[in-house]
């Protein structure tokens, strides 16, 4: 599977894992957003955020290559702290 393939899949699952766990939420896939994305191992991964949802999810899509299988993950934010690193 290309990249782009990969991503247009991701976008698709993204959307459908939220739609199938927030069924009352009202999604726009225009905004979903590729944050990252990597290639390792014959792996491919990739984070997607929902851009302007106000919510704390976010979605992991991994694909296997070697057995053509898609992984998705859902996640919840639950903490965001800055910590200061001595020194700097």
């Amino acid at each position: 599977m290309r990249d782009n393939e990969f991503i247009e899949s991701a976008k698709a699952s993204a959307f459908h894992a939220i739609a199938e766990i927030f069924p009352n939420m009202t999604i726009d896939p225009d905004r979903l957003q590729i944050v990252w994305m990597c290639h390792i191992l014959g792996f491919k991964k990739c984070l997607v955020a929902y851009v302007g949802g106000g919510d704390n999810h976010y979605i992991e899509v991994t694909y296997n290559c070697d057995k053509n299988e898609l992984y998705v993950d859902v996640y919840d934010k639950v903490l965001n702290r800055r910590h200061q690193i001595k020194g700097h």
